[in-house]
């Protein structure tokens, strides 16, 4: 950037500093800007030739999800069909998946695996693609993703990678394969376990593809703290309260923040990645700190 910075200066002297301006923006398109211009690349590519869909369901969550979900279904326009599960939306989400042609199915959140599973078994396409609505699929896994299911593979599932975005910043010591295990996988052969952290249950082997999916996830450090207070208050439901002070309160939390910052790299992403590290650590924190409350409350 530096390079081009100096470049656009010296034209500057010439052109102006208007036309400064617009050479070195144009030198430096923004990351959201290039991957909208892939994916009409990518539409256009399929548009060009016998345009068959994928035969793979989308199946997104939703909640009040009005300032994602349109780029995430956007990027799943290869697939032959999109199903949402709605767990309430009061926004405009609803109407955003309708203007997409999504089939919006309404349900009640009681436990992740099973939303996802409901999602899955309203399906009719023969793989399931399991989504969160701030997750957008690359032109490139989609075109690999395409290729995976329409070749007759023996596999029963492929797990790809996921690029996490903290603050608007890709974080890569925290992205790497899905923690759901094969996120597309035949619809009569894996199923969702786990109420809160949830996973796929494959019966038969799976396979990383190497296209990346991106997941803005944690938009603002409000947005982060909400999510972790609810992912922490589901955990605790139908579970004995047990916490060790030392271990759960203490090690616990510092072994991740040594663990994310130092070993994975999360220095290099200066102080968005210390402030992801320690909100990544405060996480066990939290969950152990409720688990030491219900103990106490149950003496």
């Amino acid at each position: 950037k530096e390079f081009l910075r100096s470049i656009a200066v010296m034209l500057g002297s010439v052109l102006g500093r208007h036309g400064a301006m617009v050479c070195f923006s144009q030198a430096s398109p923004p990351e959201n800007t290039m991957h909208e211009v892939a994916h009409a690349r990518f539409d256009e590519t399929r548009e060009g030739q016998a345009r068959v869909p994928t035969p793979v369901a989308a199946v997104v969550l939703t909640h009040n999800n009005q300032d994602t979900i349109g780029a995430c279904l956007r990027s799943l326009r290869f697939c032959q069909e999109t199903i949402v599960v709605d767990s309430g939306s009061t926004d405009s989400t609803i109407e955003v998946c309708q203007r997409y042609g999504a089939k919006v199915f309404h349900r009640k959140l009681d436990a992740f695996d099973a939303q996802r599973n409901f999602g899955a078994g309203m399906a009719s396409a023969p793989w399931i693609l399991a989504m969160d609505s701030d997750e957008e699929i690359s032109p490139e896994l989609a075109h690999e993703i395409a290729r995976a299911v329409s070749s007759g593979p023996s596999e029963s599932g492929f797990g790809f990678h996921v690029v996490i975005h903290f603050l608007g910043r890709p974080m890569p010591h925290r992205s790497g394969p899905s923690g759901l295990g094969a996120r597309l996988y035949r619809k009569e052969r894996g199923s969702f376990v786990g109420k809160v952290h949830e996973r796929v249950l494959l019966d038969g082997r799976d396979r990383l593809l190497k296209g990346s999916a991106l997941h803005y996830c944690q938009r603002s450090i409000s947005s982060v703290i909400r999510s972790y207070n609810d992912y922490t208050d589901r955990e605790a439901v139908g579970r004995a309260a047990s916490c060790a002070v030392v271990r759960d309160l203490i090690y616990r939390p510092l072994r991740r923040l040594v663990g994310h910052y130092v070993i994975r790299g999360g220095w290099r992403q200066g102080t968005y990645g210390f402030i992801k590290c320690v909100l990544d650590s405060f996480y066990l924190f939290l969950a152990a700190a409720k688990e030491w409350e219900r103990k106490q409350s149950a003496r």
